[in-house]
């Protein structure tokens, strides 16, 4: 019985709703406060739970209490922006810091920010001059004569210096310092995976992204032995393929395959052990001619299915698991393995389809979201707010984050990147095998000699170190060979390491107060 039937029950007269002290400030509940901002009530709540509106309740689940001052109807109502507000991509790229980061500092209130019309959506735009991590400059920003002083920019890992053949502008690019922990060389490796996968990998067919993730009962097993990680990415790759086996029409697919490039990865988004795999599979079989059968439509509650019952039949051999608990699993009304997927784009070069192969090999720890206290010792890590966890960081001992950390370091000799069926190892080998038969064949090449010294990581490696500003040009979108002054391609006239010289050509840059000099077009 609630209180609205007591009262009718009983003839109590309702409560006169309080009069609201400031009818432009309030407080307002929060369909007032939505008629008021010109919003949806589940923006508003949204907006609560995230902290970009304050408000209190006097108790759990009364009505909210919101307070309008002006400057948060300023903020919140798409107003124009002042003039040097930026959006939230390029906030992420000057500050160094990922999106989700800049958007908590923006709702936490580290960071000024309104809601400015863009066409026809509103969107955030950011007041750098009020962070207090510091503003960094543009990647490949050209660097003039004032620019070349050690406090500014970090030559000592030695720098590349570019002439324009045109106008004869140069500048200095500065070399990433190659350790395992740095975002911009952990960058670089994403995307040397990406390249070599859409060069020389992936054939000429429909692909699709899938995602495969484990119940919390098993996930323990995986941890105190790691040898069966392995047993994840296989026993999905059987269940993909078996599902499309079963979709077909006829019954003649003995020996049929289809290709798979699947990704271990055991770290959540807060740290925690949590198996899973990110995976790039054809979309469609390849009969024993090679001829490829299309198949778009494909079951993922099947494929979910196959894989839980592949995956607790290998861990029921190998006796990690009881038979008992299968038969409890199997009584749950939800069994905790989730199977996702998405279709790939159709041109491997398209931007999309290169991030989501970046993002199969993502590290664990993501640099920009860690800040360390102080003042508290504390280690912080954030992220988007996990609903299950309730939380969008954890705030640990430098100690207990290491151990963290060290959780998700796989194994030595331990590949975290497996090929199957017509992108195994095996197959990838007989088909460039196959290729240079044909070259040869044709006339291509001069001896089959010519071809055993240089390996395939040889060539590929080869490859690597001409396409650095490809690269580089495929996240950014600026490449660094462009001259700022014509546009046309820089060149590159010598490459510096030694710190001796290093220290001997900026001290005169500084000493001259000019620009590097130009050598002999002949030199």
């Amino acid at each position: 019985m609630n209180v609205r039937s007591l009262r009718g029950r009983h003839r109590i007269p309702r409560c006169p709703k309080p009069f609201v002290c400031d009818p432009e400030e309030g407080p307002f509940t929060t369909d007032e406060a939505a008629r008021e901002l010109g919003v949806m009530i589940s923006t508003i709540h949204r907006w609560l739970r995230e902290g970009v509106l304050a408000g209190e309740q006097m108790t759990r689940g009364a009505p909210w209490r919101i307070v309008l001052t002006d400057e948060v109807r300023k903020r919140l109502t798409g107003g124009e922006a002042p003039e040097g507000w930026v959006a939230l991509q390029e906030a992420s790229d000057r500050l160094g810091l990922t999106k989700s980061h800049v958007s908590y500092l923006v709702k936490t209130g580290k960071l000024r920010a309104v809601r400015a019309p863009v066409g026809k959506r509103v969107c955030w735009r950011i007041d750098l001059s009020s962070a207090t991590c510091g503003v960094q400059p543009h990647l490949f920003e050209q660097m003039t004569k004032e620019d070349f002083k050690e406090e500014e920019y970090d030559t000592t890992n030695g720098f590349a210096r570019f002439r324009c053949p045109k106008c004869r502008n140069e500048s200095l690019l500065a070399f990433s310092c190659k350790s395992r922990l740095c975002p911009s060389c952990e960058q670089k490796r994403m995307l040397l995976f990406a390249e070599k996968v859409t060069g020389d990998v992936l054939l000429a067919v429909p692909h699709r992204f899938w995602t495969f993730s484990i119940p919390k009962a098993i996930r323990g097993i995986m941890l105190r032995d790691r040898r069966l990680l392995k047993l994840i990415p296989r026993c999905a790759f059987e269940a993909v393929k078996q599902a499309m086996k079963e979709a077909l029409p006829c019954d003649s697919a003995a020996g049929w395959a289809c290709g798979a490039i699947l990704a271990i990865h055991t770290a959540g988004n807060l740290l925690q052990w949590n198996p899973h795999i990110h995976g790039i599979v054809s979309e469609g079989l390849f009969d024993r001619q090679g001829k490829f059968h299309h198949m778009p439509d494909l079951d993922a509650k099947l494929v979910e299915d196959l894989f839980c019952e592949k995956l607790l039949a290998e861990l029921l051999k190998k006796k990690r698991i009881s038979p008992g608990l299968v038969a409890s699993m199997n009584t749950w009304r939800h069994s905790g393995f989730s199977v996702h997927s998405k279709g790939a784009p159709a041109d491997p070069q398209d931007p999309a389809f290169f991030h989501m192969l970046r993002y199969m090999v993502r590290p664990a720890v993501a640099l920009s979201k860690m800040t360390f206290d102080s003042e508290n010792k504390k280690v912080i890590y954030r992220v988007n707010f996990n609903a299950m966890l309730g939380t969008d960081r954890i705030d640990v001992d430098p100690l207990e984050f290491i151990a963290k950390v060290l959780m998700h370091v796989p194994d030595k000799n331990k590949r975290r990147v497996i090929g199957y069926g017509v992108y195994s190892t095996r197959a990838l080998g007989e088909r460039r095998k196959q290729a240079r038969g044909e070259e040869l064949a044709a006339g291509i090449g001069a001896t089959v000699s010519d071809y055993e010294p240089l390996t395939e990581a040889d060539e590929f490696a080869k490859r690597r170190r001409q396409s650095w500003a490809k690269l580089i040009q495929r996240v950014w979108e600026v490449s660094p060979l462009t001259c700022s002054r014509c546009g046309t391609e820089m060149r590159v006239v010598s490459v510096i390491t030694e710190p001796v010289v290093i220290d001997k050509i900026l001290s005169h840059i500084a000493k001259k107060d000019r620009a590097p000099p130009e050598e002999h077009p002949a030199a």
